[in-house]
């Protein structure tokens, strides 16, 4: 069985720690950057096919430097990444009416920093099991 493999942004290096540890206990090989520019520059086009992602989830955080969690979203949208929109997770401590309706708007699932471990590991559990309701 072919390994499934998750995407994290996250600029707090400890959080992004954290992530990567329950994302690897979880058996997925974990990406992270600490600003997705770098991950944007890297990707102009994505190529992959919604029977083969290039990602199997990705977390964001909503609040980082050079673009939000939410920009990111929705700059993947629009260069054709077929992940399927709930295997997404957007994360903040601090949403502004705007930005969870954004967040909602690009269909991803939306946690609330601190997160409660127990959602997200769930969320993640289901995502390895292929169970994420639509």
């Amino acid at each position: 069985m072919k390994q499934k493999k998750a995407l994290i942004f996250e600029d707090d290096e400890l959080l992004q720690e954290l992530l990567t540890r329950i994302l690897t206990d979880e058996q997925f090989e974990v990406t992270a950057f600490s600003n997705p520019t770098n991950f944007i520059a890297q990707c102009k086009r994505c190529h992959h096919r919604v029977s083969d992602p290039c990602f199997d989830v990705l977390i964001t955080d909503n609040m980082m430097p050079s673009m939000s969690g939410i920009e990111f979203l929705e700059i993947l949208k629009d260069v054709g990444c077929k992940l399927a929109d709930h295997r997404k997770a957007i994360c903040s401590g601090a949403w502004s009416a705007d930005d969870l309706n954004r967040a909602r708007k690009c269909s991803a699932k939306v946690f609330d920093k601190p997160y409660q471990m127990d959602e997200l590991i769930q969320w993640v559990v289901d995502c390895r099991k292929e169970k994420i309701p639509l």
